[in-house]
């Protein structure tokens, strides 16, 4: 898609569900309203995957005939990430591992995979798959996630540039520090502000950390990104 798409709007019988999942997505700079709980952690590891440039949820919605019968499908997210040669786009779609049927030895499908297939390669764009499964050993990144968002998105929503450069000032001193003593060394701010600012330059990509490793707290080692590593998410 040469432009970035807006989200379809929620159906007075969608928004009545009660699996609809919002949250303030700091990469799209606004609230998201999800379908699923699927859904809900297919997003929160886009938003935290440095490689990952714009998200969309309910980005379009495709028509046309498939086998000779009219066909429509809503593909739940639209993802364009960064590419060795330029941005790289898919579609995707979310859902529970139950919810899909083996069509050959480990591989399997929801229903009506074929025609959401085909209606998707009228777009040339490909089509990606993500179920529950995706995420059965990440679920202290998972945790992660969810803390570290409130922190960021607050950080988005009300930005302290001057904190983020004292931040960044300390890991380009000394490469690698704990979140806690970071706090400590910044006492003109918030303990909470810092570390709002730190996890800010994670989300960006300066900063690394293993969210997979241990639970997020004070003793969290972030390291600086390498010099020539390609951080940002514009």
């Amino acid at each position: 898609m040469a432009m970035n798409p807006t989200p379809g709007a929620l159906t007075a019988k969608e928004r009545r569900r009660q699996n609809v999942w919002k949250l303030f997505s700091v990469l799209c700079g606004r609230f998201v309203e999800l379908e699923s709980f699927v859904e809900y952690l297919v997003w929160l590891s886009l938003e935290f995957c440095p490689e990952v440039i714009f998200l969309c949820e309910r980005p379009c919605k495709l028509e046309g005939r498939v086998d000779g019968k009219k066909q429509s499908y809503r593909p739940d997210l639209f993802v364009r990430a960064k590419g060795e040669t330029g941005p790289v786009e898919h579609l995707g779609e979310c859902k529970k591992s139950e919810d899909c049927v083996e069509v050959e030895p480990n591989v399997s499908r929801p229903p009506r995979w074929d025609v959401m297939k085909a209606l998707v390669d009228s777009t040339g764009l490909p089509l990606r798959l993500y179920t529950d499964g995706d995420f059965a050993v990440q679920r202290i990144a998972i945790d992660n996630w969810r803390e570290a968002l409130g922190y960021i998105a607050d950080e988005a929503q009300r930005p302290r540039y001057e904190l983020r450069e004292l931040v960044l000032d300390q890991y380009q001193r000394i490469g690698q520090l704990p979140l806690g003593e970071v706090s400590a060394s910044i006492t003109e701010w918030e303990p909470s502000e810092v570390e709002a600012a730190s996890l800010w330059w994670v989300h960006q990509g300066r900063l690394e950390f293993d969210w997979n490793e241990r639970p997020l707290g004070r003793d969290s080692l972030f390291t600086l990104a390498p010099d020539d590593a390609n951080w940002g998410r514009a």
